[in-house]
């Protein structure tokens, strides 16, 4: 390929125009122009594009990236942003755990009574087989029996 011989003392927004090529000084260096009829659709490809030169304003609201796109996870983890702000997979910790389904559940042992509203417990939140004594019921005394749901002194 022949040397271009551009043109001495140009200055920003000058244009040359060579083998049917344009060029345009940007103030520092020549810059090839190019023009959409020179580029024939859909003929750019990865091939084309610079490794990381991608980003967020390139790419349309409406691009309806698949899931598949994305990089893979471990199953069960959720994504939160770090304390940088970068969105993050991690281990969901603590009382709560949730299943790669979504399905979540609050671990054993981890609802203790200070948590449960006072008088928001019913018959029917109680056990048939709780065997609650009969000291933990109100207004008991000792020279009572139960029978048939019915108090008799």
């Amino acid at each position: 390929m022949a040397a271009i011989d551009f043109p001495a003392g140009a200055v920003l927004g000058d244009t040359f125009t060579s083998a049917t090529k344009t060029w345009e000084f940007d103030g520092a260096a020549w810059n090839l122009v190019v023009s959409t009829l020179q580029i024939p659709l859909n003929s750019i490809d990865a091939s084309h594009i610079v490794n990381g030169s991608i980003v967020d304003a390139d790419i349309s609201a409406t691009a309806a990236i698949a899931l598949s796109k994305l990089a893979s996870g471990t199953a069960g983890n959720i994504l939160v942003y770090n304390g940088s702000g970068v969105l993050t997979s991690v281990a969901e910790t603590g009382d709560v755990t949730i299943s790669d389904a979504g399905v979540t559940a609050i671990g054993a042992s981890k609802v203790t009574s200070n948590m449960i509203v006072d008088g928001t417990i019913v018959n029917a939140d109680i056990s048939a087989t709780a065997a609650i004594s009969t000291t933990k019921i109100t207004n008991w005394e000792d020279d009572q029996i139960v029978l048939s749901q019915r108090i008799f002194a």
